[in-house]
């Protein structure tokens, strides 16, 4: 399938979610991220979910994240609208959250985070395939983020919904994850 086909069609199927449904499938979500094996985490690069776009919540995994790393740097992403670059920003109990103009909230200011220093990226995506490629949005902000990222950095995606069998217009800028969460199960890609 090409991307603007599955992004359609995944919005249309994150519309027909039940939003009683929602938590249910994030706490399955939860439970399988649970089951990893990963090693000692310092800092992890997390999102929050865009207002109306149903996508799954990583704060739980945060938590239980921090629980198990005591010390854990968390880091938000904030999107530079001029150069189209996304950052991250390291946040605290005390950073103050914005709106940008997709409705995703975003650290108003902070310092920001090495890439080189991050060891897990959370993921937003629509749709990702068999292979660990992933559809997001289109803008590419997560693609251009992890070419910046370690080799070792774990990427791993966030879905509601089991993998599509290939994405057939893939290019070279496109990053592959190296899991991928869903309700029924964990994706690991090679």
């Amino acid at each position: 399938m090409l991307k603007k086909d599955i992004r359609k069609a995944y919005r249309d199927k994150r519309e027909q979610l039940d939003k009683l449904r929602l938590p249910m499938l994030e706490d399955m979500i939860l439970e399988n991220f649970k089951r990893l094996e990963l090693p000692k985490l310092h800092m992890i690069h997390r999102y929050m979910p865009a207002q109306g776009m149903h996508e799954p919540d990583p704060g739980p995994l945060c938590e239980w994240l921090s629980f198990h790393n005591p010390g854990m740097t968390q880091v938000l992403p904030r999107v530079d609208m001029l150069s189209n670059e996304m950052s991250g920003i390291i946040i605290n109990g005390r950073t103050e959250l914005v709106m940008n103009k997709w409705g995703i909230p975003e650290p108003s200011e902070g310092n920001e985070a090495d890439p080189e220093s991050i060891d897990l990226v959370l993921i937003p995506l629509l749709a990702f395939d068999l292979s660990g490629h992933r559809v997001g949005y289109g803008k590419g902000f997560y693609d251009r983020f992890l070419r910046n990222c370690r080799p070792d950095c774990i990427k791993a995606g966030l879905s509601f919904f089991g993998p599509v069998e290939s994405i057939d217009d893939l290019n070279v800028f496109d990053r592959k994850m190296d899991l991928c969460i869903t309700p029924e199960r964990v994706y690991e890609f090679q």
